[in-house]
């Protein structure tokens, strides 16, 4: 089974069923409007900001963030995360010593 699909990155075609995620993010249009239409629709709702506070949006805006990472920024990070884990280390053995 399809669904016929149309956003402002991508022309309107035939996607299969299997292929797609839903969300909960809808926009209040018609059957068979026009590609300006929903466009138009698209950001009067906003859409592409309620996207992006939905924790799959953000997850993709830090993927998007750690591939443009520099050598050194990629080092810091590493550093920083060696940092945490010591403390929480540090934590849960002084909690299971109690």
């Amino acid at each position: 089974m399809t669904a016929l699909v149309d956003g402002p990155n991508l022309k309107r075609r035939l996607i299969n069923f299997r292929r797609l995620a839903l969300t909960s993010i809808k926009i209040p249009i018609s059957k068979s409007v026009k590609h300006s239409t929903l466009i138009k629709a698209w950001e009067a709702a906003d859409v592409d900001a309620q996207f992006a506070k939905t924790t799959w949006g953000q997850k993709l805006a830090q993927q998007a963030r750690r591939a443009t990472l520099t050598d050194f920024e990629r080092f810091t990070v590493r550093k920083l995360k060696q940092k945490r884990n010591k403390i929480i280390a540090k934590k849960v053995k002084e909690l299971k010593g109690k």
